[in-house]
């Protein structure tokens, strides 16, 4: 069977057209990834609408059914695209122990508190943001409540740390719980491709809630670079189909 020069054209522009569209499908993917919106997320620690508890010390087990309280927070909440959340809990000793535990009403009027630990205090509580990815972290606020119904408050020592670096990017001691209300812990500049670390003292008598964040979770510059490569790569597949 003889194939002609027209024949093999043809198979050439066939095959050129599926790489041009298979391109220009990346093309188009470049440009979503670019503008992709960044995504907010609050930790509530609403035990009661979410599955986020587990029988797990560390909250590495299976998820829990809704409405169990005083267990184990899973390593799995809050997680989602570019960011990984984690819990930990330091006993007197420095050792990490477990993760945090939920609780609802009582620190101050948070509704919901991630709280562990001894009441004789010493020990200290985190909550890590790490960047994914190569994503971009924004810390937003959160809330400290105490556990004291007096509202005279509690003294405890408060520290946010950039992922990496060991001077704290902010730091707070002082009161908790004055009058019975949480104390909001605001950031208007806190961004970072790595990442932070809420940490604080006495985590029985001190509750977080209502931590927030936003996730850029594709960053910008990466997906300039995808879009100037594929556009490249169709440029030269074009002048070779020519």
């Amino acid at each position: 069977m003889t194939t002609n020069k027209h024949e093999i054209h043809s198979t050439k522009n066939i095959s050129s057209r599926a790489s041009n569209r298979s391109l220009l499908a990346a093309l188009g993917t470049a440009c979503i990834l670019a503008s992709s919106p960044s995504q907010a997320s609050v930790l509530d620690f609403n035990y009661t609408t979410q599955q986020i508890t587990t029988g797990d010390v560390f909250g590495l087990g299976p998820l829990l059914a809704l409405g169990q309280p005083s267990h184990y927070i899973s390593q799995s909440y809050g997680d989602q695209p570019g960011i990984d959340v984690s819990f930990r809990y330091y006993n007197t000793n420095g050792t990490n122990t477990s993760s945090l535990q939920t609780w609802a009403t009582g620190y101050d009027e948070l509704p919901f508190a991630a709280w562990t630990g001894l009441q004789s205090g010493g020990d200290k509580a985190q909550v890590e943001l790490a960047s994914v990815g190569g994503s971009s972290v924004t810390l937003n606020n959160f809330r400290l409540g105490s556990w004291d119904s007096s509202g005279t408050g509690r003294a405890e020592t408060v520290k946010v740390f950039e992922l990496g670096v060991a001077v704290p990017v902010y730091e707070f001691s002082g009161l908790i719980g004055v009058n019975n209300v949480s104390n909001l812990f605001s950031f208007s500049n806190l961004t970072s491709t790595s990442g932070y670390l809420i940490e604080w003292s006495s985590p029985w008598w001190t509750g977080i809630g209502s931590v927030s964040y936003t996730v850029s979770s594709v960053p910008v510059p990466g997906a300039v670079w995808l879009f100037g490569s594929a556009l490249a790569g169709f440029l030269v597949r074009s002048r070779r189909s020519v």
